[in-house]
């Protein structure tokens, strides 16, 4: 009885003994399943260490959680963030293909992957802001995946200002904006802008630097049927405007490197009856020469329509204004066309010009002949340069040549003819101010030249004529005619005695010192008549078979003139379409 008793007593000591290690190997973070829980909160402050491998489920979470590693952001699946709980700026960096990688899996209108804003109201903010060093880099850079629907925007931007821009480029030396579309078929946009305001803006772009090559808006498209910039609006498409007030400012400039043979820097269409492909407009009502649509190159301005190909119109200076060194204005018309011009010219002022060509010397050696207007044909029947006035009465001109008395005023290299009359034609010495005098050129079957003048006889009786150093080059076939010029009432004989040997010829008179008017006569013997003769009677080209120079003379209407005579309402119907301001 005793002997238990006493084992008892010895036991209960090595229990308390246990506990005592063992609460203090807790206080000390060395081992146990407890977590003290405090009072109140914050609560004390306690150094050590958390291991745990099951679930935390808190409340609230507090402390500046540094040194955190290996945390699934998948897990944070429910909950908002609120930003005082991150440090402000957040910077990341991460050696991945992608620094932030964010997925929005809703449908609803409106979703965001990200979105940033701004509350100031004043200063100059970004509600997303993108940098990038490297040199193919993209400060932001839009992606749409989407391989049908037209509604599917890689960037999208949009301004509730009047003044303000949807995307707004800005560059010191390269693109402001640059758009490029990659696809090798279908319709493909660099940049595609529209805008439904009368005063808006599809796409607008702004470069600021002053030297190097700068551009506002640079548009780019691999796809043969694709668009580098493509521009879309109520009034205006695109708009390109240049103010700087020095250089050549260009509001638009377009450029084709194809080194094939149909590049086009500029390309205009409309489908509007009375629309413009490309329109250019100066409005500039004084001062220098103010040009709507200015082009340079092998050819300056090529245009290709229905109507007509270039129609330039201006109310105060020239419609249409073309410089080049090779050829300043070429227009073709279309030949599968009945009537096609290749240049149609409208003046409505009373001392306009319908088309003016000039050369203008700018001094230097001077190499071959130059030409204010230029025609050129190569098929039998047609006609290099047409003019014709429909007038009926009164004085009109069909070509009207003009010089101040050096040179020649209309010159023609080859064969000259005209229906009607050659004459000349001046002021009425006895009326001047009121009447012109035309006198009549001599024609006949043979082209004549002719010689003539006076000469007196020697007291023999004898003269020798003597005729131009050339006489003999240009003439054959010669006619003689003589008259005495005699007063005394004597009958007078005058002969040639001698025929023209060494460019003269002789005359003899039956008395002595008698004065004779002589003419001589002989057919042109050039080189270019030896060469192509006079011929009187030729065959119609095959498009004037059928057709008269004066139809009116045999019977037959106008209908049957040349194609440059027709009625006048058939030529307004081809010609004098409306002029469209």
């Amino acid at each position: 009885m005793n002997k238990s008793f006493s084992y008892a007593l010895v036991a209960i000591p090595a229990i308390a003994v246990t506990t005592f290690a063992a609460r203090s190997s807790i206080s000390a973070g060395q081992g146990g399943a407890l977590v003290r829980l405090q009072p109140a909160t914050p609560g004390v402050s306690q150094s050590g260490h958390a291991n745990l491998s099951g679930t935390v489920r808190a409340g609230q979470f507090q402390g500046g959680g540094a040194g955190l590693t290996g945390m699934n952001a998948g897990q944070l699946t429910t909950g908002t963030l609120s930003v005082n709980r991150l440090p402000v700026p957040m910077v990341f960096s991460s050696a991945a293909t992608t620094g932030i990688n964010i997925t929005a899996t809703s449908s609803s209108l409106g979703t965001s992957a990200i979105k940033g804003t701004v509350t100031d109201t004043s200063s100059i903010v970004y509600g997303v802001w993108g940098v990038a060093s490297s040199t193919f880099g993209r400060g932001v850079y839009g992606l749409n995946l989407s391989t049908s629907g037209s509604g599917a925007y890689g960037v999208y931007g949009r301004s509730d200002s009047s003044a303000g821009s949807g995307v707004y480029g800005e560059s010191a030396s390269s693109f402001g904006v640059q758009g490029n579309a990659t696809g090798s078929s279908g319709l493909n946009y660099g940049v595609y802008g529209t805008t439904e305001s009368a005063n808006g803006r599809g796409v607008r772009g702004v470069a600021l630097a002053n030297s190097g090559i700068n551009y506002g808006v640079s548009g780019q498209s691999s796809s043969p049927d694709g668009f580098g910039v493509f521009g879309t609006g109520l009034v205006t498409g695109i708009l390109g405007r240049a103010t700087n007030a020095s250089g050549i400012p260009i509001g638009i400039h377009g450029q084709s490197n194809n080194s094939g043979d149909d590049g086009r820097g500029v390309f205009g269409e409309t489908t509007a009856p009375n629309g413009a492909g490309v329109r250019g407009e100066n409005t500039a009502v004084s001062g220098g020469l103010g040009v709507g649509v200015f082009g340079k190159g092998g050819v300056g301005v090529y245009g290709d329509g229905i109507a007509a190909g270039l129609r330039g119109y201006s109310a105060y200076n020239t419609g249409i204004y073309a410089f080049g060194h090779s050829g300043g204005l070429q227009a073709i018309g279309s030949r599968s066309t009945a009537g096609s011009v290749g240049v149609h010219g409208i003046t409505q002022s009373t001392t306009g010009y319908g088309v003016l060509g000039t050369f203008s010397d700018v001094g230097g050696t001077p190499g071959s002949p130059a030409y204010g207007i230029y025609g050129l044909v190569d098929r039998d029947g047609d006609r290099a340069l047409i003019g014709d006035s429909d007038i009926t009465s009164g004085s009109g001109y069909g070509v009207f040549g003009d010089t101040d008395g050096v040179g020649i005023a209309v010159y023609a290299s080859g064969s000259f003819a005209a229906s009607g009359g050659k004459a000349f034609r001046i002021d009425h010495p006895m009326d001047p101010e009121n009447k012109y005098l035309f006198h009549y050129c001599t024609e006949g079957p043979e082209p004549l030249l002719e010689y003539s003048g006076t000469i007196t006889t020697s007291a023999s009786g004898y003269a020798w004529v003597e005729l131009p150093e050339y006489f003999a080059e240009i003439n054959r076939d010669l006619r003689y005619q003589l008259t005495v010029v005699d007063q005394t009432g004597e009958f007078t004989m005058a002969i040639v005695s001698k025929k023209v040997q060494n460019n003269r010829f002789q005359i003899r008179t039956s008395r002595p010192e008698v004065e004779v008017c002589w003419e001589v006569k002989g057919v042109r013997n050039d080189a270019y008549m030896r060469h192509y003769g006079a011929p009187v009677v030729t065959d119609k080209a095959d498009n004037e078979r059928g057709l008269f120079e004066h139809p009116e003379l045999y019977g037959y209407g106008r209908d049957r003139a040349f194609p440059h005579d027709q009625p006048k309402g058939y030529k307004k119907n081809r010609l004098n379409q409306k002029v469209t301001p």
